[in-house]
């Protein structure tokens, strides 16, 4: 309790306050009595020690470190008992109390240490039952209002007649969800009750930087009020005390506006309790809504996996959800960069994410697609995203001007949020519900397509591949390995590098001995005996099409290791 109300107890006698009047804010949390030397070993914060300073009763300086040590360490407080072993207080003292606004008492020789000790922790004792009484009352009573099956509205409004304050509930975006006006003033500020910045351009509104505050400033695991002071001229009110509202991640919080400082620890347990009860009515919500997406997301994974192909079962079971049958769709894969190290080593699959990842980007993804004007199907598929979105009839060509910009915005504005790299890839219409699997595998391989080209952050169409992004399907050590066995021979002569760029010259002229000579430099007959010596050593013929074909894929895979 408050040691402001705690030094009127009548055990204390004739006792009085002589000092660091500005600290009766601070909480006692228990009672000590010192006479040893070696106090300052055994303090403890929102301590009041009592003494007579027997101890030191020949060096009074060191009541003076005692008050800095006892303010350091955010000590209650601290009486002396006069008229023992000090006819006053010492020179300097109530100076250092005022200084620290540490509360010094003046002890009265009616006033018995060891009484004392016992009485005002007592008290103390007795305080804190109250107040655990008074918390379970207001929990048992917004209880039976959520057992009644009540609205958040009524909530809100019942914690404001507890505490006897201005009540607002925000919900996990910061946004005002309900209000109470109890209280002297009633009303709220206009800027705590908009969602929107308000328009003298002042900055965001007062109840979302609240909200952000309590964000920055509580871990998932304290669920304590905190009590944020206001600097608003003009304004009758001190401060916000904030009650964060926790299910598996911060949901909301409530607020109440408060007068002449910080409220008492009263309307700290109400806050905190109603903070409770609304987690439990929030979780209950969560987990209604969680085991729908779950099943919405099993059912749309199913179909583009193709495991559930009749079209009339598709649209029966889809339908709930949104799907037409007559409608065309469009498949789009969402997927997280991998980290730039997987990348170089030929790893083409994103980093495993756990649910509350995924979770985070389901909804980052969600938010960003309904302000881009998407209207599909999101769902988690394995390591990513899936959605499934409606489209005009056609190929590719026709999807890049219609979904390409409002894709590209959504997944920026989600990307941003997330603070990670993300790509789409995006398959070909399906003209009817049991394609979508088709359309789903082209998203993938359209995925696959844009990482494999060393891309990042990017939206890459379905499209028939070209010859380097099937090369670079293939794994790196493979890719290597068949270049090396090619020019291994080659590579092991004095004159290897004359070999390979004869090589190179003689197909880029399509076997044309005269124009690879000329490319070169060189005679004829030195180009028919380079040839000769790149038979012979790798025992190849490079009229051979299978033979020709091998070379030319293996200057491709280096120049596919070069790009890398």
């Amino acid at each position: 309790m408050r040691i402001g109300d705690l030094i009127d107890a009548p055990v204390l006698g004739s006792s009085r306050l002589i000092g660091g009047k500005g600290g009766l804010d601070r909480m006692v949390a228990s009672v000590n009595m010192m006479d040893s030397p070696d106090i300052f070993d055994f303090l403890k914060p929102n301590e009041l020690l009592l003494t007579t300073a027997y101890a030191v009763k020949d060096k009074p300086e060191m009541l003076l470190r005692l008050i800095e040590e006892m303010a350091r360490l955010g000590c209650a407080g601290l009486g002396i008992k006069t008229k023992r072993y000090f006819d006053r207080m010492p020179a300097g003292l109530q100076e250092a109390a005022d200084r620290h606004q540490l509360p010094l008492l003046e002890l009265g020789l009616d006033c018995s240490l060891a009484d004392a000790v016992q009485q005002l922790m007592g008290r103390i004792l007795q305080f804190r039952t109250e107040e655990m009484r008074y918390a379970l009352l207001a929990h048992r009573q917004l209880t039976e209002l959520v057992m009644e099956g009540r609205s958040l509205q009524d909530l809100t409004e019942a914690v404001g007649r507890l505490i006897g304050l201005p009540v607002l509930l925000l919900g996990i975006e910061g946004e005002p969800l309900a209000t109470s006006g109890i209280g002297a003033g009633g009303a709220w500020p206009a800027d705590l009750m908009s969602s929107e910045r308000p328009s003298s351009g002042t900055g965001e509104p007062l109840g979302s930087s609240i909200f952000r505050r309590l964000r920055e400033s509580q871990g998932l695991s304290s669920l304590r009020p905190v009590y944020f002071p206001l600097d608003r001229h003009g304004s009758s009110w001190s401060g916000v005390l904030a009650a964060p509202i926790h299910t598996t991640q911060l949901q909301g919080g409530l607020l109440a506006l408060c007068r002449d400082g910080s409220p008492d620890e009263m309307v700290y347990q109400t806050l905190e309790q109603a903070a409770n009860v609304a987690s439990f009515e929030l979780l209950k919500t969560l987990a209604v809504r969680e085991r729908s997406r779950r099943y919405k997301h099993d059912f749309l994974s199913d179909v583009v996996d193709g495991l559930i192909v009749q079209e009339d079962e598709i649209a029966r079971r889809g339908s709930v959800y949104g799907l037409q049958p007559l409608q065309p769709y469009v498949c789009v894969v969402i997927k997280k960069d991998p980290p730039s190290d997987l990348m170089a080593g030929g790893e083409s699959s994103p980093q495993r994410m756990d649910r509350r990842e995924r979770d985070a980007l389901y909804e980052a993804v969600k938010k960003a697609a309904r302000s881009a004007g998407l209207g599909g199907l999101l769902f988690a598929k394995q390591d990513g995203l899936a959605m499934i979105e409606p489209c005009r009839a056609g190929g590719a060509s026709g999807l890049e001007p219609l979904l390409g910009s409002p894709l590209q915005r959504a997944v920026g504005q989600a990307a941003e949020a997330l603070g990670a790299g993300l790509s789409c890839g995006i398959g070909n219409p399906a003209e009817t519900l049991s394609f979508l699997a088709r359309s789903f595998q082209e998203a993938q391989d359209a995925w696959q397509s844009g990482l494999l080209g060393g891309k990042r952050r990017f939206i890459q169409f379905s499209h028939v591949r070209e010859l380097p992004e099937l090369l670079r399907m293939l794994p790196l050590q493979e890719r290597r390995r068949f270049v090396a066995e090619t020019f291994g021979a080659l590579d092991l002569a004095e004159e290897s590098e004359e070999l390979r760029r004869t090589l190179r010259a003689y197909y880029e002229h399509h076997g044309r001995i005269a124009d690879t000579a000329k490319a070169l430099f060189v005679h004829r007959n030195t180009v028919i005996y380079r040839i000769a010596k790149i038979e012979q050593l790798s025992g190849r013929s490079l009229r051979s099409p299978a033979d020709s074909l091998r070379f030319r894929t293996a200057f491709q895979l280096e120049e596919l290791d070069k790009t890398n």
